[in-house]
């Protein structure tokens, strides 16, 4: 017979376990395969070649990307062996602003190594997938092409890696499709139709037509620079909705005008998941929560940044549930971080409905077994120490002794 005692360390044993395995998860990007891949590239992004000159204040950025309703952003993080800091100094504040942010270089065939090893830098700073831009100089060099991809791939089994390669694949014959393929998810062609003198419509079917052969799922890069006009740009996103593309890209922010943005703001097409409506929990002066939606998106025009359209980012909802000293009442044990705990049934905002774990972290926050960060974040990437796990664990004891 086991006693009492012993069953309950039992029981705490394996939810630390769980806790640890569930950190070992989230590591490995939310998972492998399919799902992790089109979250990735899926919505519609804007590429961001020199932060510097893209607006320059991250907050008017994030405002921005709010407002033209993207999903993400690719944010360049090197120039073959160069790596270029502006990508780390923007991560961290757009993914607490909920984009997805994929990292991107540009490639030379005769930088395989040093290439490799700046994108892997990219990788580990956490971006969410990275995309080799490589062009004219991998033509009639598919060894090198394949070397490149093979040492990403090894280090990043699971992770999201997609190429930006030539619309027209037969007008380029000897630039190594094949070969980047092999280790890629997404093949992301570079369908500037104002530049190829064609439609946009005729633009994304003959590249579609003339990529499929390389069977990876293809989402499109459109041009929203130089004589590219709205209704073009509105074409572009139709069409490649009707060739089964599950996300866009547009290069790039820092040369859209005004029209070109406003039309990129108008694309239905290819709402994300991520920029639905939100709910959050926000605080009442007497410490009560509530439940409030908030809306992605604003009525400011695009490319006009506004101070203001920062605060559609929802990551500034608090729990209404503790006092004033980040402490529980309940407990008399601080949340991580010295943060409180969401309130009953409230969600953290970088949580999605989709994730595999939205269910276990919903039902933990309501019963406060876990807790959420000051700013009302769960981070579910960050590592928890061992005063977090002792945290968490004693407030399982709480609640499993007051349900008895």
């Amino acid at each position: 017979m086991i006693s009492p005692e012993a069953l309950s360390g039992l029981f705490f044993f394996v939810i630390f376990v769980i806790l640890i395995l569930l950190r070992m998860y989230c590591m490995r990007r939310k998972g492998k395969g399919e799902r992790m891949a089109i979250d990735a590239y899926a919505g519609k992004q804007m590429w961001i070649w020199e932060v510097g000159r893209t607006l320059g204040d991250m907050r008017r950025m994030i405002g921005i990307g709010k407002d033209l309703g993207l999903s993400g952003f690719l944010v360049k993080a090197h120039d073959g062996a160069a790596v270029w800091p502006q990508f780390k100094q923007v991560l961290g504040p757009l993914k607490q602003a909920g984009f997805v942010v994929g990292a991107w270089g540009y490639v030379y065939s005769s930088q395989i190594a040093d290439a490799a090893d700046a994108a892997q830098k990219a990788i580990d700073a956490g971006a969410d997938w990275y995309v080799f831009d490589g062009e004219s100089d991998f033509e009639g060099a598919p060894s090198a092409a394949g070397q490149l991809g093979a040492m990403v791939r090894q280090k990043n089994p699971h992770l999201t890696i997609g190429y930006a390669p030539f619309a027209l694949a037969r007008d380029h014959p000897k630039f190594p499709y094949a070969e980047f393929s092999k280790y890629c998810n997404v093949c992301l062609p570079q369908v500037y139709w104002a530049d190829f003198g064609i439609s946009a419509a005729e633009a994304v079917v003959e590249s579609v037509n003339q990529l499929a052969g390389f069977g990876l799922p293809i989402a499109p890069i459109g041009q929203a620079y130089g004589p590219a006009t709205g209704a073009a740009i509105r074409q572009f996103a139709a069409t490649a909705r009707a060739r089964d593309c599950v996300g866009v890209s547009f290069w790039d922010l820092q040369s859209a005008n005004t029209q070109q943005l406003q039309a990129v703001k108008n694309i239905s097409e290819f709402i994300s998941k991520r920029l639905m409506t939100r709910q959050t929990d926000v605080a009442r002066p007497d410490g009560s929560g509530r439940r409030s939606s908030i809306t992605v998106g604003s009525n400011s025009t695009p490319g006009m940044a506004h101070e203001g359209t920062t605060g559609t980012t929802g990551t500034t909802g608090t729990t209404g549930t503790t006092g004033t000293t980040g402490t529980t009442g309940t407990t008399g044990t601080t949340g991580r971080d010295g943060g409180a705990a969401a309130s009953a049934g409230g969600t953290p905002p970088d949580v999605l409905e989709n994730d595999w774990y939205s269910g276990a972290v919903r039902e933990l926050l309501a019963r406060e077994v876990v807790t959420a960060h000051r700013d009302g974040l769960f981070k579910p990437n960050e590592t928890i120490t061992r005063a977090q796990a002792a945290d968490w664990l004693n407030r399982l004891r709480l609640y499993m002794a007051a349900k008895n």
